[in-house]
């Protein structure tokens, strides 16, 4: 556990970079951030249930990442959605002592799945010029 909680840090710490940096810089920061990430998700998945708070966490930064860095919406959203879904499955077997926690992580989860398929929504509508095509919000997501 100890492991993933170090690899979140970095990929915070990468992202972070990244927000600032330029050109190679910035493909070398998020690179880096991308690789934490992705090794504190497999450890957290393989040890934490889907509503502990640093694995929400953890997966919120990591769709922040892809939303800001990677210019990538669509991955953020899914990620986002995967995660709410399934804590929201096992919403039940939550203890008193993480509830508030996790509830709050998950509203930000939601938030970013709104945000993003809002976004992919007025990108689509921009190019295919929204006056032949009514691309809605798709509602089972948010």
């Amino acid at each position: 556990m100890r492991k993933a909680k170090v690899e979140f840090r970095k990929g915070d710490y990468y992202r972070y970079l990244a927000e600032f940096k330029s050109s190679d810089e910035r493909k070398e920061a998020a690179g880096q951030s991308l690789k934490a990430y992705e090794s504190a998700t497999a450890t957290v998945e393989a040890e934490l249930p889907s509503t502990h708070p640093i694995r929400l966490g953890l997966t919120l930064n990591f769709s922040v990442f892809y939303y800001e860095i990677m210019i990538s919406p669509e991955r953020a959203c899914s990620l986002a959605k995967v995660a709410f879904d399934e804590a929201i499955s096992e919403l039940d077997s939550l203890g008193e002592d993480s509830y508030k926690d996790s509830t709050l992580i998950m509203q930000l989860l939601f938030l970013v799945m709104y945000v993003c398929n809002f976004i992919c929504s007025l990108i689509l509508n921009n190019i295919f010029g929204g006056a032949h095509y009514d691309v809605r919000i798709d509602r089972s997501i948010v």
